[in-house]
């Protein structure tokens, strides 16, 4: 049975989305729970300290739950753009964990797949790592010549100039 990589990327990329939404989600109402409790009687260092990870714990999952829902619809999303509309902008894809060299049977292990374009960014989306080479050659013949792998000299040249690696 062979699998369909587009459809296969786009569950991948739902899954990423609704993995944020729930790390937004979570972290927002610990944000809050904290905040809430400072207002007890405490001392006053634990009260301010408490504030300050609340504020900070809200504002990450603000973060998360808005690139959560930027991921969830099909026209917003800018890795769907990048890779169906101008996919000759990507020039590296690596995982963000060395996939083991062992045959790994169904979808319980992960890996994160980092995708590198010809502006210096990075996008992340969690594939099931089973899949990798799929996906890595899936990539590979949509975006034309792309560096497929990881290395500390690609890292420096990505960094330095990421048109450099294609």
């Amino acid at each position: 049975m062979t699998d369909d990589p587009k459809r296969l990327f786009e569950n991948a990329i739902s899954r990423t989305a609704r993995r944020w939404l729930l790390t937004g989600v979570v972290s927002l109402f610990i944000g809050v729970m904290m905040g809430w409790l400072t207002f007890y009687s405490m001392g006053v260092l634990p009260r301010w300290a408490g504030r300050l990870m609340g504020s900070v714990l809200i504002f990450a999952g603000i973060l998360f739950v808005y690139k959560g829902f930027l991921y969830s619809f099909n026209r917003l999303c800018p890795l769907r753009r990048l890779l169906f509309h101008a996919p000759d902008q990507v020039v590296w894809v690596y995982p963000l964990h060395q996939p083991q060299q062992t045959e790994i049977k169904g979808d319980t292990f992960e890996t994160t797949l980092m995708i590198g374009t010809a502006r210096g960014r990075r996008y992340a989306v969690i594939i099931p790592l089973s899949r990798y080479t799929l996906f890595s050659d899936w990539i590979s013949d949509r975006c034309g010549p792309v560096v497929v792998g990881y290395s500390a000299l690609r890292e420096k040249q990505f960094t330095n100039d990421p048109c450099g690696l294609k």
